[in-house]
């Protein structure tokens, strides 16, 4: 998570407010781990918020979000993978 918050602060530029970029990495964030209910919304605010942040355009964001959330599922799933590994590891010995 801290790579995809990082990635969305240093895009942002420095030119940018601090609070746009805070603001865009807090949607990002719950865009990613939010209630899936609700993701539609949290995509859609994530979106408008890199999109000002950035000074990109609502299209652009939303592909942004999308491949912010491919690779939080990566990450997710390959860490998922790494503990069930290790809790087989353990249990054997």
């Amino acid at each position: 998570m801290a790579a995809i918050e990082s990635k969305v602060r240093n895009a942002s530029g420095g030119q940018d407010p601090a609070a746009l970029r805070e603001a865009a990495t807090t949607a990002v964030r719950a865009a990613l781990t939010g209630d899936p209910s609700q993701q539609a919304a949290a995509n859609d605010k994530a979106a408008d918020a890199l999109a000002k942040a950035q000074n990109i355009s609502q299209d652009e964001a939303k592909a942004q979000v999308g491949q912010y959330q491919q690779q939080y599922k990566e990450i997710v799933a390959k860490t998922l993978l790494q503990q069930s590994t290790l809790q087989l590891i353990y249990r054997r010995h």
